[in-house]
């Protein structure tokens, strides 16, 4: 809040308090001004300044949840023909949990299993075999998550193992390239070209 003091026309001083009110937060400064020209030409209905806490919440869900317990009585009580409501908006009310309500629900984190060097190997065969690795994964007790970060993993550490080589000439261009995993004898130009 900022305290200013305004000059009238009688020689008096005005001592206002200002309580800046945030009306949109838009992307760019044309949006703004765009806003800021429309809010000119209308007028705007300004919110009562007041003390807004979770006492004034708290009577809002309860006059909110009066009304709908209302509704419902007079619908049960009324017949199917002569259902005729019209609903007023209501205004965005805050959650509000009642006691002794469940935990939040907890994802368990499973430490995979160790593979020997053997069991890897098969799987990551079975994995360049065209296999998918959600089918392949139960077979070691893995999540279909944790063999896909094992077999990442593996892949970049072998293409750090070739990249360790040094460059090399291209089979089609004589360029010099880093060889991948998936490209070993060709630069990436003759892969797409």
């Amino acid at each position: 809040m900022t305290v200013i003091l305004r000059d009238r026309p009688d020689g008096a001083v005005e001592i206002l308090l200002m309580d800046p009110i945030i009306l949109e937060v838009v992307a760019n400064r044309e949006m703004a001004r765009f806003v800021c020209t429309y809010i000119g030409a209308t007028e705007l209905e300004v919110p009562e300044l007041g003390a807004f806490g979770f006492a004034t919440a708290a009577a809002d869900v309860a006059e909110s949840e009066a009304e709908a317990l209302a509704l419902a009585v007079a619908v049960e009580q009324s017949p199917p023909q002569a259902i005729r409501t019209v609903r007023k908006p209501r205004a965005n009310l805050p959650a509000v949990i009642k006691e002794g309500s469940s935990a939040p629900a907890r994802i368990e984190h499973h430490v995979p299993a160790r593979l020997t060097d053997e069991q890897l190997s098969a799987a990551f065969r079975r994995i360049v075999d065209g296999e998918k690795i959600a089918a392949i994964a139960p077979d070691f007790a893995l999540t279909m998550g944790q063999l896909r970060g094992i077999w990442a993993n593996h892949r970049r550490n072998m293409q750090s193992h070739i990249a360790e080589g040094g460059q090399k000439a291209c089979v089609l261009c004589r360029r010099a390239f880093t060889p991948s995993l998936t490209h070993p004898d060709t630069c990436a130009r003759c892969n797409h070209g």
